[in-house]
């Protein structure tokens, strides 16, 4: 059995101290690293940081709020990270709260509808693919495509969730 490590965002690790101990993560055989949001470190800029470190640990979002950044950037940060990371994106989002939807300007409604618009615009991005989304709750405009063709243009998302709809969302 491989097993995971997670920070969560309530930890408060010096960022230096988190990279260091990703690297002892993949050294003594752990399968992935998960990191954290809300008012924490920013995990995608952490597993970049580990990404040019270790070789084989998988790297993981656990989790991303949806209300902290658009679609398309998130699309943007993921083949990023997939392309620095050969391949090893685990990209865990949420629809957090009223309170978290708040910190970010966002007002907490429709968190199926909205996850599921979220979901298919980071992934289409990610992919490379041309995205003209108008959705119910995000519209991307016209004609938004990487300028680069990702190396590695899937990943697994999950999506924390409490009730039987968005559990089935991802699949």
């Amino acid at each position: 059995m491989i097993y995971d490590i997670e920070i969560n965002s309530a930890a408060h690790y010096p960022a230096p101290g988190v990279i260091e101990l990703v690297e002892l993560a993949e050294k003594v055989g752990f399968g992935a690293f998960w990191k954290g949001e809300s008012n924490s470190t920013d995990p995608m800029v952490l597993l970049s940081a580990a990404a040019s470190r270790t070789k084989t640990i998988k790297l993981g979002t656990a989790i991303y709020h949806i209300y902290g950044r658009s679609p398309v950037t998130l699309g943007i940060q993921s083949a990023t990270l997939q392309d620095l990371s050969g391949g090893r994106l685990l990209l865990g989002l949420g629809v957090a709260n009223k309170s978290i939807a708040g910190w970010h300007g966002g007002v907490f409604d429709r968190p199926l509808r909205r996850a599921r618009e979220y979901i298919e615009i980071v992934r289409k991005v990610a992919a490379g693919e041309r995205v003209e989304y108008e959705g119910e709750v995000y519209q991307t405009g016209k004609r938004f495509q990487l300028s680069w063709k990702p190396s590695y243009p899937s990943f697994p998302v999950y999506l924390a969730g409490l009730g039987p709809q968005m559990t089935k969302l991802v699949g």
